[in-house]
C-alpha cells in the first residue's frame, strides 16, 4: 500500500476529553459513554517505543489529534512534543484541541516547543455565551487563558469555527476577535453530520434529552419525541455489517465510485491512543464507533486479519506496513464490485473520486 517512507504521522495522544461534543462517538448524542471508549492516554515510553529517532527523522509531518479524545489531556503531551522535536527540529506540527483545559504557562510551553514549524488550531463554536452550546463541557475563562497563553509564545495559532444556527450571528463578531487575539487565521465551515435541516440531539451524561442543535440557517422547530436509546446496543462492536440499513442512492454512488486513497497517497499513517495502527483518521474513528454498516464492515474486515496484527505493542511499525493488510488487504477490497460485495464504505465515502465527498464537505471552508 505505502511506496517508500512514511511521511505523515498522525497521532491520537489521548482517548480522554473533558467535552460532550453531540456528534463525536465517544457518547451517545453527547450523552451516555460509548462503552468501547479506553479511557487511556499514550505515554512517553510507549512513544519513544513505537517511533525511532531515525524513524521520526524521515517524516515531513505530526498531526496530534483524536477521534475520541483531546491532545490537552494526555499528561506527556509537553514531554512528547520534545521528544519529536529532538530528532526531527523542523517537524511541521499540527494539533486539534477545544483548549479548555491547562494552564496558561502549559500552553505557552507548548507553543515554544512548537515555534514557527506547526500550527494549534482551536476548536471554539461561537463566543462566550454560544461556544458550549455544541463543545459541551468546555468553559470560556480556560479557553482564553489557552489562546492567550499559546499566542504569547509567538506560535501560530488558528481558530477552527464550525456554523450552526445559533451561531450563525456571531461569525463576524468572532473573526474580529480573531484578529485581535493574534490569531493567523479564521477558519469558518458549516457544521457537519446535519441531514436537510434535521437537527442534532443533544442527551444528558443520564441518557435524557436536553435540547436541539440546530444547522446553519434553519427555519425548524422541532418537538422532542419520546427517544429510548439502548447505548450497549448502538455501540455494539460485534454486530454483523447489514447492508440493508443503507440507503440505496448511497449504495448507488459507492458502489461504483473509484477510490484514490489520501493516506496511500500523502504516505500517511494514523495510530491509537493505545497503539493500533490503520491507513487515516477515518478508519481508525470506525474501529470504536456504533453498529452501523459503514462502522461494522471495516472492524469484520480487520479483523479477518486479527487485531493483533495491527498492534504497536505487539509488532513493530515496519513489520505491520508488510503485513498482509497493508500490502493487499485494503487495495482489494477498492476492487471489490459493490459495498456488499466487500469494497469499504468508508474508503468509498471519504476518498471516493467523485464531487465535494465527505471528506471535501467537512474541510470546506465558507470564507
Amino acid at each position: 500500500m505505502y511506496h517508500g517512507k512514511i511521511q505523515t504521522l498522525h497521532l491520537e495522544p489521548s482517548q480522554l476529553c473533558n467535552a460532550s461534543c453531540t456528534v463525536c462517538n465517544r457518547r451517545l448524542h453527547g450523552g451516555p459513554k460509548n462503552p468501547n471508549i479506553k479511557d487511556v492516554y499514550t505515554t512517553l515510553a510507549q512513544v519513544k517505543k513505537w517511533f525511532t529517532p531515525k524513524f521520526i527523522g524521515g517524516l515531513n509531518r505530526l498531526i496530534l489529534c483524536g477521534n475520541y479524545g483531546d491532545p490537552m489531556t494526555n499528561p506527556d503531551l509537553l514531554e512528547i512534543v520534545a521528544y519529536f522535536r529532538q530528532h526531527a527540529p523542523t517537524l511541521f506540527i499540527t494539533m486539534h484541541t477545544n483548549a479548555s483545559g491547562r494552564s496558561k504557562k502549559w500552553w505557552h510551553d507548548l507553543g515554544t516547543l512548537i515555534g514557527k514549524h506547526g500550527d494549534v488550531y482551536f476548536s471554539i463554536d461561537g463566543l462566550e455565551d454560544t461556544n458550549h452550546i455544541y463543545r459541551r463541557g468546555t468553559r470560556w475563562s480556560p479557553i482564553m487563558d489557552a489562546v492567550n497563553g499559546y499566542i504569547s509564545s509567538g506560535a501560530s495559532a488558528i481558530w477552527d469555527y464550525l456554523i450552526f444556527r445559533h451561531n450563525e450571528h456571531q461569525v463576524d463578531l468572532a473573526e474580529k476577535m480573531s484578529r485581535e487575539l493574534g490569531f493567523r487565521k479564521f477558519i469558518k465551515k458549516t457544521a457537519f453530520g446535519f441531514y436537510n435541516d434535521d437537527p442534532m440531539i443533544a442527551l444528558t451524561h443520564e441518557g435524557e434529552f436536553d435540547y436541539f442543535i440546530y444547522p446553519k440557517g434553519s427555519t425548524v422547530n422541532k418537538v422532542p419525541d419520546q427517544y429510548d436509546w439502548n447505548v450497549n446496543s448502538v455501540f455494539d462492536v460485534n454486530a454483523k455489517p447489514d447492508i440493508s440499513t443503507v440507503p440505496q442512492d448511497i449504495k448507488d454512488r459507492l458502489d461504483v465510485v473509484d477510490i484514490s486513497c489520501m493516506a496511500e497517497n500523502g504516505s500517511e499513517i494514523y495510530v491509537n491512543a493505545y497503539g493500533l495502527l490503520f491507513p487515516c483518521c477515518f478508519t481508525a474513528g470506525k474501529w470504536q464507533a456504533d453498529s452501523g454498516f459503514v462502522n461494522a464492515q471495516l472492524r469484520e474486515f480487520i479483523r479477518t486479519y486479527d487485531e493483533q496484527t495491527i498492534d504497536l505493542n505487539k509488532y513493530e511499525l515496519d513489520h505491520i506496513l508488510h503485513n498482509s493488510m497493508f500490502i493487499d488487504g485494503y487495495k482489494d477490497s477498492w476492487k471489490c464490485p459493490s459495498l456488499e460485495q466487500g469494497k469499504l464504505m468508508v474508503c468509498a465515502e471519504f476518498c471516493g473520486k467523485y464531487k465535494e465527498n465527505t471528506f471535501t464537505q467537512i474541510l470546506k471552508d465558507t470564507s
